[in-house]
């Protein structure tokens, strides 16, 4: 009998409008984090990545830490594409994106850049490590029984990655992300499925192994 009706009255309105707010808050979360992923493979998109990639040199040149950046392209889709149907090839797509995430950390972010291509950032990790995370992911696709694998011209699905890291190549986002894509289609023009990493501005990628 401590309160009196007004003041359960007032606590209630109090509680109410609690209530709203944690629902609110909770609704705005669950909107940015739509926002923020692919609707197809569920990953972070190409926005979400170009934001953290600058909050990441910010704090590798902050703290003089490495990272690296890792570009992946699916080899042969268009024709995985016309072989198979759309619908399937979706079906690649985001099993390829459960073997990205299966491979890295909860540290890193993997983002589908567009269509088959695929972008991931390694924070504390150098070009070697980074390079090693690369094989070790282009190995992984290339063994997964993806339906119809086999009518593809080299017999299965494969991927070729393109590897260039933070301060060694470059001390900018941008440019890195672009060397990591030029790595890569050196790759895809030796015959795709492999490892190929960047050497910087001013010297010609380098194939892993």
């Amino acid at each position: 009998q401590a309160f009196t009706r007004a003041d359960v009255e007032q606590f209630q309105a109090v509680a109410n409008q609690v209530a709203v707010a944690l629902e609110n808050a909770q609704l705005y979360q669950r909107t940015k984090e739509l926002s923020s992923r692919d609707e197809l493979t569920g990953l972070f998109n190409r926005r979400y990545f170009f934001e953290n990639l600058e909050t990441e040199v910010q704090r590798a040149r902050r703290y003089r830490r490495a990272f690296t950046t890792l570009m992946l392209d699916l080899d042969q889709f268009k024709h995985y594409n016309d072989t198979h149907g759309h619908l399937f090839g979706d079906q690649v797509l985001r099993q390829a994106a459960e073997i990205l995430l299966a491979n890295t950390r909860r540290a890193d972010v993997v983002a589908r850049f567009g269509g088959e291509e695929f972008v991931i950032m390694l924070p504390e990790i150098d070009k070697e490590a980074g390079a090693l995370v690369a094989e070790k992911i282009r190995a992984k696709i290339a063994d997964y029984p993806f339906h119809g694998r086999e009518r593809q011209p080299s017999g299965q699905l494969t991927v070729t990655i393109g590897v260039a890291a933070y301060p060694i190549d470059s001390d900018n986002g941008l440019e890195l992300v672009d060397l990591a894509d030029r790595a890569l289609y050196v790759g895809k023009r030796q015959g795709g499925n492999r490892v190929v990493i960047s050497s910087g501005q001013d010297r010609p990628p380098r194939q892993l192994g």
